[in-house]
């Protein structure tokens, strides 16, 4: 029995207009479990932190790129409560950039979705609540999609459905 990905979808994105566009996925069964963000008034730069799901206990780290934006702020991991949780949501507070958010996750044992767990907000203190990035119910994300610069611009996740095998 094994676990892959199946039905690649995105969500929208939130946050402003400005930047270039990039894109990052996990390889193979590679989730979604965190992000490092680089923050001071606003959200710097994010880099994705990934983990393989077909191993069980995952929660394993992998950071495949330098990440998105600048190159300023201070340095903070938004890491899930422990293995085998994956992030089906972030919750955006924005105006000309991304200013902060929050994490949603779920917990995914043998592929089978079980409760949520939000984090703390991250990110500066300025912006507006706009945009929750849900992913579809049972739906687990496996990348992101956005638009940086000096900041980060913009941000969306890239998601898809577990099936067990």
């Amino acid at each position: 029995m094994g676990i892959h990905l199946d039905n690649f979808s995105d969500t929208g994105m939130a946050g402003g207009g400005g930047g270039s566009t990039f894109s990052e996925m996990g390889t193979g069964t590679q989730v979604l479990v965190g992000f490092r963000v680089f923050t001071g008034k606003w959200v710097d730069k994010i880099v994705p932190i990934f983990s393989e799901i077909a191993v069980p206990g995952w929660g394993g780290r992998d950071f495949p790129s330098p990440g998105f934006g600048g190159q300023g702020g201070n340095p903070q991991d938004i890491l899930p409560p422990g293995n085998d949780y994956a992030v089906v949501q972030l919750s955006i507070r924005s105006d000309w950039y991304v200013d902060g958010g929050s994490v949603t996750w779920r917990k995914f044992v043998g592929g089978v979705p079980g409760a949520d767990f939000q984090t703390m907000t991250f990110g500066g203190t300025g912006g507006r609540w706009t945009s929750a990035l849900q992913l579809q119910d049972g739906w687990i994300a496996v990348g992101i999609y956005g638009r940086a610069g000096a900041f980060l611009d913009a941000i969306g996740l890239k998601g898809a459905r577990p099936v067990v095998s």
